[in-house]
């Protein structure tokens, strides 16, 4: 069976979630290890996403690191398009 193509439109909103995960994970001096620990996730699944060796995650990995970000929702997607 062949994968669902992602638009491309799709795809730029999914690298810039991406981007702003990992540049607030560094920020906030977080280790993919550290973060992982407290969104309950492996450090695998963090390297995956932020590496795009992942195409998309779960909206609960989201939330969860969302949370572990300690960000509210309106702020991570205020500047989102």
């Amino acid at each position: 069976m062949q994968a669902k193509l992602i638009p491309e439109h799709q795809q730029k909103r999914i690298e810039e979630i991406r981007s702003f995960i990992k540049n607030c994970r560094i920020n906030d001096g977080y280790t993919q290890s550290e973060l992982g620990g407290k969104a309950n996730l492996h450090v695998n699944s963090i390297q995956r996403f932020e590496n795009c060796f992942s195409r998309n995650i779960s909206l609960i990995t989201l939330f969860s690191l969302i949370d572990a970000l300690e960000m509210p929702l309106s702020e991570f997607f205020a500047d989102m398009e």
